[in-house]
């Protein structure tokens, strides 16, 4: 084999193996109505709601391996 086909063949490889350790992380999300709320006891800071704000932020955590649930 010569060097070109070497390389080519090298990254046919490590674009394969990055492509499936990236699909092994897939995590499905969860709907703001299926989500639980965190405990209390978890809750850090920044819990107290004021009149004059104008957005609102919410975090939800995926559902899969990585995503907690």
């Amino acid at each position: 084999m010569n060097v070109r086909a070497t390389n080519c063949m090298l990254r046919v490889i490590l674009f394969g193996f990055l492509a499936a350790c990236l699909g092994a992380c897939a995590t499905t999300p969860v709907s703001s109505s299926a989500a639980r709320q965190a405990p209390s006891a978890r809750l850090l800071a920044f819990q107290e709601r004021f009149s004059n704000t104008t957005a609102t932020l919410i975090v939800t955590r995926d559902e899969g391996l990585l995503g907690g649930g």
